[in-house]
């Protein structure tokens, strides 16, 4: 093998290295643009002594912070933020 030989194997390798690392690192998750095009909601229901006393559809994730839950009603500039707590059932969807 010649060094020109070598030097062209070693080239070629090292490039698709480079390329594969780039590859994978780039398909590890969701990028910013695809999840701005998946949509969540959340079905959101709020129970007293086992009845059911309020039901929302929520846009996007909420946020649970001690046994408070946040969640937005609406999308846009004037959207509606609910607070809940007590007994309740979250279910996600995503579309």
């Amino acid at each position: 093998m010649t060094i020109e030989n070598l030097k062209n194997t070693v080239l070629i390798i090292l490039s698709s290295a480079l390329i594969l690392g780039y590859v994978s690192s780039n398909n590890t998750g969701t990028t910013a643009k695809e999840s701005e095009n998946l949509k969540v909601t959340e079905d959101i229901r709020l129970y007293s002594n086992g009845k059911l006393v309020g039901q929302w559809e929520g846009i996007g994730r909420g946020q649970l912070e001690g046994n408070t839950y946040t969640f937005k009603t609406e999308r846009g500039t004037f959207s509606n933020e609910v607070r809940i707590s007590g007994d309740f059932v979250i279910k996600t969807n995503t579309n």
